[in-house]
């Protein structure tokens, strides 16, 4: 993909990094002068051959005298005078210096070993290289190219790493499999009166309030009356969270009776009241007790593709183990990392840092079609 011709560049200022060149084009020998710059650029003073110039501008020419149409002449006969007349010298010179550019700062990047990442900036003005340009001269110019960053490394030898050891705990498997005993659990009517108990399942409604420090009153939160809850009175969900002392006020109630409840939740309200100490009116209306079903092997069967107890109980116990030296690698991984970018120094190139912005919001953009938005 050739750049555009010479005026291109006062719009863009750029040439493409993808450079398509003549099969049988053999380069000149040019001498490529290298200059460090901010930000992770390299700056390229590229002289071309005499020799270069004067073939590439008696080929732009050749071409334009094999395509001109202007009446009076025949394609291919129109006399040298009269071809650049009509394009005009300056156009001529501009197609000439864009043939040059396209070829030789591929050719200085492949000759000079540069690691280019692209991204290159003709730093010459245009009108000046259109002035400056004489064929069969040594023609001159500048540019400016991306490239990979020096990595400044610290000491990296004698130092530690703190890395938190996950270490596999035996009641986890019991826990993982309790999980599932209450999935399959039967749940059963508390006919004969007594206090909610850990284990049970109450059905509740409540009312969210806020203490509020002006009034020293109990406000409402909007939208916050919930109806016919039902509520696993255990200390912790399945994700390990504790139902931060809604469970713990209502153990001891009775059904029918209403209760002020300290309570603080991590999630399922407006961002406001998130960990923030509130008050609950709860009213019990239900309690069920849970029958779980036994460990057995029909339990095996319901929950997996085993067929006993005892290979589900060891499969269980490997994931665990598994998971818990996955947690230590990461933990390493992490800790080996956070100390390697304290010892490195590096100046990130623009070009990097525009792809890294641009993967970042085609993420955001995947995850909002997904999501149906």
């Amino acid at each position: 993909m050739h750049c555009k011709t010479i005026q291109s560049f006062i719009q863009w200022g750029i040439i493409k990094d993808y450079i398509d060149l003549d099969p049988f084009y053999q380069p000149y020998p040019m001498r490529v002068t290298q200059e460090k710059l901010a930000d992770s650029r390299l700056k390229l003073e590229i002289e071309v051959s005499a020799e270069q110039t004067k073939e590439t501008y008696e080929k732009v020419l050749r071409d334009m005298t094999r395509g001109a149409s202007i009446p009076g002449f025949r394609k291919g006969k129109v006399p040298r005078p009269i071809l650049i007349q009509h394009f005009g010298l300056a156009q001529i010179k501009a197609t000439s210096i864009d043939d040059l550019l396209n070829a030789s700062v591929e050719e200085a990047i492949q000759q000079e070993q540069i690691d280019s990442l692209g991204n290159i900036h003709i730093l010459t003005e245009p009108a000046d290289l259109i002035q400056r340009f004489k064929p069969g001269e040594v023609f001159t110019f500048s540019v400016s190219v991306d490239i990979l960053p020096d990595l400044e490394i610290g000491e990296y030898t004698g130092w530690e790493l703190q890395v938190p050891k996950s270490v596999y705990q035996p009641h986890k498997v019991d826990d993982f499999l309790y999980t599932y005993r209450r999935r399959l659990a039967t749940l059963i009517p508390v006919s004969t009166p007594r206090p909610a108990q850990l284990q049970d399942v109450g059905e509740i409604d409540f009312v969210l309030y806020f203490p509020n420090e002006e009034t020293g009153e109990l406000d409402i939160i909007a939208n916050s009356d919930v109806k016919n809850f039902s509520l696993d009175l255990i200390e912790r969900d399945s994700d390990g969270k504790q139902w931060s002392g809604l469970v713990q006020g209502i153990l001891g109630m009775t059904i029918g009776e209403t209760k002020e409840v300290p309570v603080c939740f991590e999630s399922g309200l407006e961002p406001q009241w998130l960990n923030k100490n509130l008050i609950a009116k709860v009213t019990l209306n239900e309690l069920k007790e849970v029958e779980l079903h036994p460990l057995d092997d029909e339990f095996a069967r319901k929950v997996s593709d085993l067929d006993s107890m005892d290979v589900l109980r060891e499969s269980v116990e490997k994931r665990i183990q598994s998971e818990a030296e996955s947690t230590t690698q990461s933990n390493r991984n992490t800790a080996l990392l956070k100390k390697i970018e304290e010892l490195i120094t590096i100046d990130p190139p623009e070009v990097l840092i525009k792809e890294q912005i641009y993967l970042m919001i085609n993420f955001a953009l995947n995850r909002l079609e997904e999501s149906g938005i």
